[in-house]
């Protein structure tokens, strides 16, 4: 009979190590899955910050504008002279603006925003054209990010000019 219940301990103590090995398993896969969904959420939370800032701005340099002609140039894109980050005007001053920024899990991201004109015939096809749309694309890349982002995180946005008469 010892013999008997020796057997059975060692069993039961044979089962409950293999289900707290797969416990603790499962419990360092979820950990991971939830690092890196923290870390893609605050990579998307940066970019639509950079969004929302152009959001408030006015489409073009030129407050008055209102005919296509008169918009700056696909050439001229970017922030005018004496411009930076902090002193943009218009949605256009974000092209060609890039910064390295370590959020708050000290993660290294490589943020890059363009701004370009759209043709509207054929929806964010970029054009040389002036045009009544302008597209901002934020790229968020780190060599962090694995799955099915593969190291970048992309957002756009589609601004359209609008005109409002005032008395």
């Amino acid at each position: 009979m010892a013999s008997t219940e020796v057997l059975l301990t060692i069993g039961a103590l044979i089962l409950l190590s293999m289900f707290t090995l797969t416990l603790n398993s499962h419990m360092v896969k979820d950990r991971a899955a939830m690092f890196q969904s923290e870390q893609y959420l605050e990579a998307i939370g940066s970019a639509q910050r950079f969004i929302e800032q152009a959001e408030v701005l006015r489409f073009d340099e030129r407050k008055d504008a209102s005919a296509i002609a008169s918009f700056t140039s696909s050439a001229n894109l970017g922030p005018d002279t004496g411009e930076s980050y902090g002193t943009f005007d218009d949605i256009d001053d974000y092209d060609g603006y890039s910064i390295e920024d370590s959020l708050t899990n000290s993660i290294l991201f490589t943020i890059n925003v363009s701004v370009y004109y759209v043709d509207p015939d054929y929806a964010y096809t970029p054009t040389s054209s002036n045009t009544y749309y302008k597209e901002m694309t934020v790229s968020i890349h780190s060599e962090a990010f694995a799955g099915p982002v593969e190291g970048t995180i992309v957002l756009r946005k589609l601004f359209a000019y609008h005109y409002f008469f005032s008395d």
